[in-house]
């Protein structure tokens, strides 16, 4: 090939290359960006428990801003900060004070969103920490903390990128340590009794804890019917009955399904929700 067509071929190639930087939304990156949870499982967390979570990048290459939604359960969990984190404000290169950083709790509660972007055209590349977020355990259960990601270079183009979430495992401080009371059949006339044991963990880092239980049920017509155990006040390994009238006559005859929800405090003005303990069935009859 010739001079000539050396330089046609280059032309060519520069003028693609243009063009491709000018399509909206192109992907730029070369590396496998990933964002990701820090550590990726908790365990061991108790209701009033407080701890942190990192966000990190690993392999990216020219970021110039970034956003990502933290999404949990609402009632396992609440956000109590964010910070953030050093990959984009002490990145080689960038005076200090260069970065905007904002986050925000959605309005229900259940997921957060982080932002950080440079207040000019500068550029991160490689891993690091991007947020930590200070979590407060609320309730007892399992919650997912999934992730949503959106990446930019300095131009206002996409980053591809892939997350991974992660998980925390929150412990119930009252555990059922023994059957609650089934009626199979009651009868339609007389108000009746309906039971739940509750045993309170012997590992809570508490001396006493008070519960009450929420027996939650749904009426003949439709109507929820929530019935309240008074508050009891357990030590370390101890269990104790919990009982409510189910008033029969009021409700009429048909099937019965109610669920059986402890709530928790350790000083009587905090509560935090607990697990189900039981489902119970029953049905009245003439």
């Amino acid at each position: 090939m010739g001079v000539r067509g050396r330089i046609l071929v280059s032309a060519l190639f520069v003028a693609a290359l243009i063009a491709s930087l000018a399509m909206p939304g192109i992907v730029v990156a070369t590396a496998p960006t990933k964002v990701s949870v820090e550590p990726p499982s908790f365990t061991d967390i108790f209701p009033g428990d407080t701890f942190s979570v990192d966000l990190r990048i690993d392999e990216v290459v020219g970021l110039n801003a970034w956003q990502v939604k933290v999404y949990f359960n609402a009632w396992m969990l609440k956000v109590n900060s964010v910070t953030e984190g050093p990959f984009l404000k002490d990145a080689p290169g960038v005076p200090p004070g260069q970065t905007f950083f904002i986050w925000k709790v959605s309005p229900l509660g259940d997921y957060v969103t982080i932002g950080v972007t440079y207040k000019k055209a500068y550029e991160a590349s490689g891993s690091g920490l991007l947020a930590t977020i200070v979590f407060k355990c609320m309730g007892a259960g399992t919650t997912k903390l999934d992730l949503q990601a959106l990446l930019l270079n300095k131009y206002g183009y996409t980053i591809e990128t892939t997350v991974s979430g992660g998980s925390v495992n929150q412990k119930a401080v009252a555990e059922v340590t023994g059957r609650t009371q089934e009626h199979q059949r009651c009868p339609s006339d007389t108000p009746n009794t309906l039971y739940a044991r509750v045993g309170v963990s012997a590992s809570i880092p508490y001396d006493t804890v008070q519960v009450y239980t929420v027996f939650s049920g749904v009426a003949m017509d439709g109507s929820p019917i929530i019935l309240e155990a008074a508050t009891q006040t357990f030590g370390k390994g101890s269990e104790e009955a919990f009982a409510v009238t189910f008033d029969t006559p009021s409700y009429g005859v048909g099937s019965y399904e109610f669920e059986v929800r402890a709530f928790f405090s350790y000083d009587g003005i905090a509560w935090y929700r607990g697990e189900v303990i039981k489902s119970l069935g029953f049905v009245v009859i003439p």
